[in-house]
């Protein structure tokens, strides 16, 4: 066992398959469920029955060795790693794909983030030089990420979005100015369709940096918000296509001349075809 899993749970009373994904969010429902059943949960120190009911203040644990957590290695090299973050976990914070991918593969750093419902490629760096170097690359929007989305309505053709990105920090959202503003950040992306079929629209987004939540409010400003989206989008619509979670896959990472990092001056790394939520 390890410290990381040691968790308190803190709500109602739950059965353990319910409680444990509460309490780990950060991993597979597939993996937990077979720790339930293997007996691999332990509830206030002792091995828990698979019908164990989980009450506020009880102490969790499992044991679960790095090597039975899957996370897909897109590249890696001695000072970038790129894994796949999948859809429903947050980016960063205490019980976060961060905070799992340290536990796999050792002190890594994260270099940005994606929403927690969007999934994708995420960056981390492996020594404190190549850390300085990329973060710097990125705040400077000097690496181009490419997103894959579902739209509402038909784009037919290539489109520049530009405008101001302001945080409404009460609500957790954020709006799209179209004039300068002294408290916003200017914000640019160029959305290309690719196919249109039952109202919907596949498009690829190409991003230089990127706001928190900047693509969904720019696709939505623009009157063709991501489906699945329910902050910026509109539940109706989602429920009619049955879709809850936002369909946005960062896919490609493409990296400018680095003489820093020779083995990584302009290199395109792509996401497998079998991991794009959106095709």
């Amino acid at each position: 066992m390890s410290e990381y899993f040691k968790r308190t749970y803190d709500g109602n009373p739950k059965a353990l398959a319910k409680a444990v994904a509460d309490i780990y969010p950060e991993l597979p429902y597939s993996l937990l469920m077979r720790l339930v059943d293997k007996r691999d949960v332990f509830l206030n120190g002792a091995r828990a029955p698979k019908g164990a009911q989980v009450r506020s203040g009880d102490a969790v644990d499992l044991f679960c060795a790095p090597d039975l957590i899957r996370i897909r290695v897109v590249y890696r090299d001695q000072d970038l790693l790129v894994l796949y973050k999948p859809k429903g976990v947050a980016s960063a914070g205490e019980r976060s794909f961060e905070s799992l991918a340290r536990y796999v593969f050792g002190d890594v750093r994260l270099l940005h983030r994606l929403d927690t419902n969007t999934d994708g490629l995420l960056m981390f760096a492996l020594n404190e030089r190549a850390y300085e170097i990329l973060y710097r690359l990125n705040a400077e929007h000097r690496i181009t990420k490419y997103y894959l989305a579902r739209v509402l309505g038909e784009v037919r053709e290539e489109t520049v979005l530009e405008g101001w990105l302001v945080k409404d920090e009460l609500a957790g959202r954020v709006r799209i100015l179209h004039q300068e503003s002294a408290d916003a950040d200017r914000v640019k992306c160029v959305v290309t369709p690719l196919a249109y079929k039952d109202g919907l629209t596949t498009v690829t987004i190409a991003l230089q940096g990127g706001k928190t939540h900047q693509l969904r409010a720019q696709l939505a400003d623009w009157g063709h918000f991501i489906l699945g989206d329910g902050k910026y989008g509109d539940d109706r619509v989602n429920r009619r296509y049955g879709k809850d979670k936002q369909q946005l896959t960062a896919y490609k990472l493409v990296f400018p001349s680095v003489r820093e990092l020779p083995h990584l001056s302009e290199a395109t790394i792509e996401l497998p075809a079998d991991l794009r939520t959106v095709q």
